[in-house]
């Protein structure tokens, strides 16, 4: 619910209900956010996690938008995927891509 009301109000909906979901350590709900987003609003969701500071969380989502988008855009996703922080995340992110990609 908190997913759909933040992409009724556009970017800025996203912006706010992420950085309110991040602030109280809502992953599940961050995640559920991110999927929706990127399947919805793929181009604002792009520009927002462009936005985000190198954290745990901006790594979870963007693994969520590179292997969401891996079938339709794997240069993109594979772009994504390189740009997390953490190894072992981009690795298996960079993985999932490359599998899904082949497909």
């Amino acid at each position: 619910i908190l997913a759909d009301s933040a992409l009724n109000h556009g970017a800025q909906g996203l912006v706010h209900t992420a950085k309110w979901l991040a602030t109280n350590s809502d992953s599940t709900g961050l995640d559920d956010l991110t999927l929706r987003a990127t399947q919805s609003e793929p181009f604002t969701t792009a520009r927002w996690l462009a936005t985000l500071p190198s954290s745990p969380e901006r790594d979870r989502a963007v693994s969520i938008f590179a292997e969401t988008h891996a079938a339709t855009d794997p240069e993109s996703a594979t772009t994504w995927a390189e740009s997390i922080t953490d190894p072992g995340k981009r690795e298996a992110t960079l993985t999932t891509v490359r599998k899904i990609a082949l497909k």
